[in-house]
């Protein structure tokens, strides 16, 4: 083999004949395997580069099959991805046919031939690689080689281009202790190889980096062999017809059925109440004569309360809701890289005297110049009540309000919270209720002696301190309320402009810990689901601030990340960060793609010494 257990030879295969293969594994066995069996007609499709890189392309066939393609057109599709690229029209006329193309207009990367017959009928194929020479420079270089521990480091890196075709580059990088990052096989995954290469290819590719390495000069011959080996397809895609629409975001989804029997209950909307840290989302979604509803594209980060609710043409709450599971479980994390990690006797040595020095530096750390406490006994811990800080939270524009409706269990049989505001507040005139036909109509005014709005329009509607419109509120189940504030003087309204001159109507809705967790209620179900993960920021110490304390122990491995970087051609950008406590080699690794598609790989190392 030339590489990895890969190689090629040639085979004329004879009719009525069997063909095996002999091998030895690494005890010496002999492992006879057979060879499939030819097709007694068919066509072969082969590649090659000429000197001048042009792709010479070969047919072959046999005696059976020449008459039945001859002054035919055969096609030759060009695809990337399962996207054509171009179709080269020509006819055979011999049992081996050759003919140069050139491959100027194909992209970087895996390229997939496909020779078909007239009627579309695929007859054969062949994966081939091109790999184009860049005329852009990257380079990556940190300020000094050698530093000492917690030392400030800058790593320039500069982006040079030759044309205006690579505008930009988009980047990521990191900076690693070495012994942490080298104790993988020789030629680990990169952007570049999983770009190019691993995502188009079936299987696991061993050393993926091995063939983007520019000092093997048996790269792209090796390549090949991968693509003849492992590339091999079946034509399935021309009949498979599945499509996977893009993500959009959650689907809320589920049932409403009478409370005692399992029958779709007839009503024409639920209310759905989403509820964040920040913002909330009051909505419904129409139910189907099954009792089926359905709420697509919601965009929901961290922890977030949902309130599902039925109610009858009146406003009133029925039935049960049921609904479908919002349990999200992430896509197993592959143990490939643990599988390939070589733990040699030298690499358990560095790691014991790595443990060695960071337990001396520990060592070095006392507090004997520190002043010590008396006994100290912590009986409980302060509990902090979450829905009064949301009322605070909420309350920030206008302060104390003029009236305050706490909702309390007498009142989870309303409908809405105007229901709950009739007669209630002096000043607040609800008119109107739900119609005969289900329609709610009503006509919310507010009266005070230093109103500005004595006779005016409608008052404006805050949740949670965001405005909102009249439906929202209305939609908003009842047992989703905290409390309800009513604004009428000057004084209080004169922080929301004209929009709030006829008075406001805030209504503050309940925490988490207010409401039951994950219970199926009568009309109702209250849950707590997880959207999208918070962004975080990579923690980066600043070790020439006063407010770190100098006896806080670093020992990061991973000293600096930034996933985001953005460097225009022809400038050069700086990343800086601190060292940590270790002494060590670092290696900073610099993977991106420029804004043409090409992939970015690249590394630098420096020492870091006590």
């Amino acid at each position: 083999s030339d590489h990895l257990g890969m190689g090629s030879f040639i085979l004329r295969p004879l009719p009525g004949l069997s063909y095996f293969s002999v091998s030895k594994d690494t005890a010496g066995a002999l492992i006879r395997t057979e060879i499939p069996k030819s097709f007694p007609s068919g066509i072969t499709l082969s590649a090659s580069f000429d000197e001048n890189n042009e792709l010479v392309i070969t047919t072959r066939t046999n005696a059976g099959t020449l008459p039945l393609l001859l002054d035919k057109n055969l096609l030759l599709t060009f695809s990337a991805r399962r996207v054509p690229l171009k179709t080269v029209s020509f006819k055979i006329i011999s049992y081996n046919n050759s003919f140069t193309l050139p491959v100027d207009d194909l992209p970087d990367g895996i390229i997939k031939m496909t020779l078909s017959a007239p009627d579309d009928l695929p007859l054969s194929e062949r994966l081939i690689f091109i790999q184009r020479e860049t005329n852009f420079k990257f380079t990556v270089e940190s300020d000094k080689q050698v530093y000492n521990k917690r030392d400030s480091v800058a790593i320039k890196l500069t982006f040079s281009s030759g044309d205006t075709l690579h505008k930009e580059s988009f980047l990521s990088l990191s900076a690693t202790e070495k012994s942490f990052t080298d104790n993988t096989y020789g030629y680990p995954s990169t952007i570049s190889s999983w770009f190019l290469l691993e995502s188009d290819i079936r299987g696991t590719i061993e050393e993926p980096s091995h063939y983007f390495d520019l000092s093997n000069p048996n790269r792209l011959h090796d390549l090949d062999l991968l693509l003849l080996t492992q590339g091999w397809r079946d034509f399935e895609w021309k009949f498979n017809n599945t499509f996977y629409l893009p993500e959009s975001g959650f689907i809320i989804s589920g049932r409403v059925r009478k409370y005692n029997s399992d029958k779709p209950l007839k009503v024409s909307m639920v209310n759905i109440g989403i509820l964040e840290n920040t913002t909330s989302l009051i909505t419904n979604a129409p139910v189907d004569s099954s009792g089926r509803f359905r709420l697509d594209g919601i965009d929901l980060t961290g922890t977030t309360r949902l309130i599902v609710s039925a109610v009858t043409k009146k406003g009133h709450p029925q039935g049960l809701i049921i609904l479908d599971s919002l349990k999200y479980t992430p896509e197993k994390v592959s143990d490939t890289l643990f599988r390939q990690m070589i733990l040699s006797q030298q690499n358990v040595t560095a790691f014991k005297q790595e443990h060695a020095i960071k337990e001396s530096i520990r060592k070095k750390y006392k507090l004997s110049e520190t002043i010590s406490l008396g006994e100290v006994s912590i009986i409980a811990r302060k509990t902090e009540n979450l829905q009064m800080r949301k009322v605070e939270n909420a309350r920030m524009t206008y302060g104390t309000p003029n009236n305050e409706v706490i909702i309390t269990q007498q009142y989870s049989g309303y409908p809405n919270v105007f229901e709950v505001l009739k007669g209630r507040v002096a000043g607040v005139i609800v008119t109107g209720g739900v119609t005969a036909k289900g329609n709610a109509s009503y006509n919310v005014r507010i009266r005070g002696t230093n109103s500005m709005g004595m006779t005016g329009g409608e008052p404006l509607f805050l949740i949670d301190g965001i405005k909102k419109t009249f439906d929202d509120l209305r939609s908003l189940p009842v047992g989703l309320i905290d409390r309800v504030d009513v604004l009428k003087s000057a004084g209080e309204i004169g922080g929301f402009g004209v929009q709030g001159s006829n008075g406001v109507i805030s209504v503050i809705t309940r925490t988490g810990d207010r409401i039951v967790p994950d219970q199926l209620v009568n009309h109702s179900a209250n849950i707590k689901i997880s959207g999208y993960d918070e962004a975080r920021i990579f923690y980066s110490p600043n070790h020439l601030s006063s407010s770190a304390p100098a006896y806080e122990l670093d020992f990061r491995p991973t000293l600096f990340w930034k996933p985001n970087i953005r460097l225009q051609a022809n400038r050069s950008q700086f990343i800086k960060y601190f060292n940590a406590d270790n002494a060590s080699t670092i290696k900073v690794t610099v993977e991106g793609i420029t804004s043409t598609g090409i992939p970015i790989t690249i590394s630098t190392v420096y020492e870091v010494r006590q």
